[in-house]
C-alpha cells in the first residue's frame, strides 16, 4: 500500500504519548514533505517499507523524538536526504540491510545531522548505490558508523563534519 501525498508528511507525529509502529507501506510526496516526521519526543518504529521519492525527504526526527528500524527496508527514490535529526532527536537503524534501487539523488546528503541530533547507524549493510553527499554533521551532533569510514553511507560526494560535529 503506497502513502502518497503532495504538500505534507506522508506520517507526522508531533508530542505522540506512546509510540507509532509503521509497517508495510511505501511512501512518496510529490512537492513537499517527509515521508516520516517525527517532533517532540515522539517515538516511531519502522518496519519493513520502502521510501520512494520524497521531495523534502525520507526520515524528519526533531526535538528528541526516536526512529527506529526494526527491518531491513528499501529506498526507491531520492530527496533532499533520506535520514535528518536535529534538536536532540535520534534515529536508530543498525545491522539492516537497506536495498537502493534506480540509484536515488539526495541533493543535500544521506544523513544531515545538527544541533545535537545523534544516528547511530552502524553495521548496516547498503545494497545499490545513491548520488549526493555521503554526510553532514554540524553543531554538535553525531553520527555513530563504527568506525566503518567515510564512504559508508550511500553517496558520491564527500561527507563533511563542522562546529562540533562527530563522525565516527
Amino acid at each position: 500500500m503506497t502513502i502518497s501525498t503532495t504538500n505534507a508528511n506522508c506520517i507526522n507525529a508531533i508530542g505522540v504519548i506512546g509510540k507509532y509502529v509503521v509497517t508495510g507501506f511505501k511512501f512518496t510526496a510529490a512537492t513537499s514533505g517527509y515521508a516520516i516526521s517525527a517532533a517532540g519526543a515522539s517515538k516511531i518504529d519502522l518496519g519493513v517499507v520502502e521510501f520512494g521519492a520524497c521531495a523534502s525527504g525520507h526520515i524528519d526526527a526533531e526535538q528528541q523524538a526516536i526512529i527506529t528500524f526494526n527491518n531491513n527496508y528499501t529506498i526507491s527514490g531520492g530527496g533532499t536526504r533520506h535520514w535528518f535529526t536535529t534538536t536532540g532527536a535520534l534515529i536508530q537503524c543498525t545491522g539492516k540491510t537497506v536495498t537502493l534501487t534506480g540509484t536515488p539523488a539526495f541533493s543535500s546528503g544521506f544523513l544531515i545531522a545538527s544541533r545535537d541530533g545523534g544516528a547511530l547507524i552502524s553495521g548496516n549493510t547498503f545494497s545499490g548505490s545513491a548520488t549526493g553527499t555521503y554526510y553532514v554533521v554540524t553543531f554538535t551532533a553525531w553520527a555513530d558508523v563504527a568506525g566503518a569510514g567515510a564512504t559508508y553511507l550511500p553517496g558520491n560526494s564527500a561527507g563533511s563534519t563542522a562546529t562540533g560535529g562527530q563522525y565516527a
